[in-house]
């Protein structure tokens, strides 16, 4: 729904973000802050997406959720993907 503030409010304000895919890190964040600024550059590239959680692990102090992330593209990816293309983003899961 590209609602960020409700979002954002359930994070701590130390939250470490970091996107993997295809196993490289693509996005890293430190803090609320650079995450709101990230999903909120980030929300103008797609025109619908979704992200489902298909595990939750916690190490320690940390949480780890494996996302299957689809989207449609709100506009053209440099040496990418164009407008309207559905993209998918997901890992197989450790058997």
């Amino acid at each position: 729904a590209f609602d960020i503030e409700p979002m954002l409010a359930c994070l701590h304000d130390d939250v470490r973000f970091e996107n993997i895919a295809g196993g490289v890190s693509n996005a890293l964040t430190n803090g609320k802050p650079a995450l709101a600024h990230l999903a909120r550059q980030s929300a103008g590239l797609f025109q619908t997406r979704s992200q489902t959680v298909r595990s939750l692990r916690f190490e320690g102090e940390k949480a780890i959720a494996d996302i299957v992330f689809e989207a449609v593209l709100a506009r053209d990816i440099p040496d990418g993907p164009k407008a309207g293309a559905t993209v998918c983003f997901s890992r197989p899961l450790d058997s």
